[in-house]
């Protein structure tokens, strides 16, 4: 019965983490270290409830990521193709697809945990000093895979605006990615298409099953296990990673891939605390404070997170449509102006008033990409440049 309380009020708390923007799994944590505490629980059942969180968090993030536009840095590249998914009334579609990603990326996660473990430390020995040469050879191949010199140079301008807008904001704290992301993934796409649409078109609620892409998957599980235990990697990085391995353009292929690489490295943040000992998210190091992860809590741990998944592949697409039976009725305008109010509300509530410069300026740097034909990913030059520069050694992080 403890066990099952601890499991169910993760499974709660992961739900309104992942459908309020603005709230993470790490703001409550302290919650659950406190009733584990107060209640004299054990450490496993504290565990259990510290990962059913993060993993119904990540299932459930991609509804207001697809509905409203409201990314965190795991849902951030998600943003146009659900949002345009969305504007063609596939928004359920949607949901399911980045359901499906993160359901196979766990099981194959999963799969690949136990026997990956006793090679992690070699290969992060192998690969930290490498790092900062790795990520930039990643921007490389972005700028290039655009193809034409005009198309390389303004992904390259995108990338350094918005990698020095990362540089001079970052050491403010994490709060600050909320004005970053949601003004270069968020407002930017919903100004756009506030010019142009009136009204939500019905949502198709039952459609065919989407479709089954081997590759992007595959792609998008390396990506995941790779920034799952290498330090100041986030999903966004390893989606481009994923991208650079697939070059697919195909919707479905990118949500399957960018929802597996979120889920992985939630996944084998966990896995990491026991092959090399050091967490790679907030969870994990939680889950450090309770208990040693040997072999035997390592099991356990993953066995948690796939009964939390199994849940959550059946509760995310239950909300998702509820979303889609309700958002059509509100006229468009009427939910972007919502929305927008919403993202000015949360940098005001966790930045205060200098905040708002913050976001103005990434909405403006968020609205190039579309305005001159390059892919809206090099935005993400707000973290991967200070990343590379940290690796590289030319700044502290």
């Amino acid at each position: 019965m403890e066990f099952l309380f601890c499991f169910l009020l993760g499974v709660v708390l992961g739900v309104s983490a992942g459908l309020l923007p603005g709230v993470h799994v790490n703001n409550l944590i302290p919650c659950i270290l406190l009733l584990v505490t107060s209640l004299g629980l054990s450490p496993l059942s504290g565990a259990a409830a510290l990962v059913s969180m993060a993993v119904v968090q990540t299932f459930t993030s991609y509804i207001p990521s697809t509905f409203l536009g409201v990314p965190d840095e795991g849902t951030a590249l998600s943003i146009l193709p659900t949002h345009r998914m969305v504007l063609e009334g596939r928004g359920y579609l949607a949901v399911r697809l980045t359901t499906r990603g993160c359901l196979s990326g766990l099981l194959l996660g999963s799969l690949l945990a136990l026997p990956l473990a006793p090679a992690f430390g070699g290969v992060y020995s192998l690969l930290r000093p490498a790092m900062g040469w790795i990520l930039l050879s990643v921007v490389i191949l972005m700028v290039v895979s655009e193809g034409t010199p005009r198309r390389m140079a303004w992904g390259l301008l995108v990338f350094f605006l918005s990698g020095l807008l990362g540089l001079f904001t970052l050491d403010g704290g994490e709060e600050v990615l909320t004005p970053l992301l949601s003004g270069l993934f968020g407002m930017s796409v919903l100004l756009e298409s506030l010019a142009t649409r009136g009204r939500l078109p019905e949502q198709r609620g039952e459609e065919e099953d989407p479709s089954f892409s081997l590759s992007p998957l595959l792609s998008g599980v390396g990506a995941g296990i790779f920034t799952g235990f290498l330090p100041g990697i986030g999903p966004a990085e390893g989606t481009v990673l994923s991208q650079l391995v697939t070059r697919s353009r195909d919707t479905g292929d990118f949500l399957l891939s960018v929802s597996a690489v979120n889920m992985v490295k939630v996944l084998f943040s966990f896995v990491a605390l026991h092959a090399i000992g050091r967490p790679r998210s907030g969870a994990a190091v939680a889950v450090g404070e309770l208990l040693e992860v040997g072999g035997g809590e390592l099991l356990f741990l993953l066995g948690v997170a796939l009964l939390a998944g199994a849940l959550s592949s059946l509760l995310t697409p239950a909300l998702g449509r509820l979303f889609c039976s309700f958002l059509p009725r509100l006229p468009y305008r009427v939910l972007g102006a919502f929305t927008l109010l919403l993202i000015l509300s949360l940098t005001l509530l966790l930045c205060g008033p200098s905040g708002l410069p913050l976001l103005l300026t990434a909405t403006a740097i968020g609205l190039i990409p579309a305005r001159v034909g390059v892919r809206r990913s090099h935005a993400m030059g707000v973290i991967l440049l200070p990343c590379t520069l940290y690796f590289l050694g030319l700044r502290s992080l």
